[in-house]
């Protein structure tokens, strides 16, 4: 009886020892997705100042190249 209670306790402690690295491993996931998510908006967002940056450039006169023009004039 007392090896039936030594193997549970075994397991048990097995389980716990899994689940605390599971949840250890899906924390980290949720880290980098956050990270990953945050780059993407920055990325985002400096793309847009460069758009505005070109754009103003345009009604200034100083972009000379026919495809910024082009996409400048459609706006």
């Amino acid at each position: 009886m007392a090896d039936f209670f030594e193997e549970f306790g075994r397991m048990v402690s097995d389980v716990a020892s899994d689940i605390t690295k599971k949840t250890g491993d899906t924390l980290e996931i949720q880290k980098i997705k956050s990270n990953v998510r945050s780059l993407k908006r920055a990325n985002e967002r400096d793309l847009a100042d460069i758009g505005r940056m070109v754009y103003e450039k345009f009604q200034s006169g100083e972009v000379s190249d026919m495809d910024y023009v082009t996409l400048c004039e459609e706006i």
